[in-house]
Order: structure tokens, then C-alpha cells, then sequence
């Protein structure tokens, strides 16, 4: 993706995957076993506050319009994965 508005989007829609799969996990009480019960609604619980801390990340980077001499241009960003 060229785009860094599509790049975001991309993003948000995995996460918003990540977090479907999460609420399917609740209902269907597919996750690991924990020894106390409590900590089953603990585990989801963090698995949602994970995803959500990333998606306010996610919103709070600023998007550029700019080249490759921006901040978080596309190039600079390949370079660190």
C-alpha cells in the first residue's frame, strides 16, 4: 500500500478483526484454561484493552501528506520492518 491513509486503514481493519475474534472467543469459551474462572473474564478483558490502546495509537500518529523527507514517511517505515 502506497498510501499511508490506506496503510491506517488497513490497520484498524485487522485490529477490528482482532477484536471480533475476541468477542467470538467470549461466546464461544474458546480460550486457554485458567485454573481460577475469574481470570478467564481477566484474560478477555486484557486482550480487549490491548487492542483498543492500539487502535488510540493508531489514531493519535499523524498522517503526511508529504515525500520522503516527512517524519513517518513510507520509506522511513519500511526500513524498520
Amino acid at each position: 500500500m502506497d498510501n499511508a491513509d490506506e496503510q491506517a486503514a488497513q490497520v484498524r481493519r485487522e485490529l477490528d478483526g482482532r477484536l471480533h475474534n475476541v468477542e467470538m472467543m467470549a461466546r464461544t469459551h474458546r480460550h486457554p484454561k485458567f485454573v481460577v474462572k475469574e481470570m478467564e473474564s481477566m484474560y478477555l478483558e486484557e486482550l480487549k484493552s490491548s487492542i483498543n490502546i492500539l487502535k488510540s495509537n493508531l489514531e493519535s500518529l499523524p498522517v503526511s501528506k508529504g515525500g520522503t523527507d516527512s517524519k513517518y514517511s513510507l520509506q522511513k517505515l519500511k526500513r524498520y520492518n
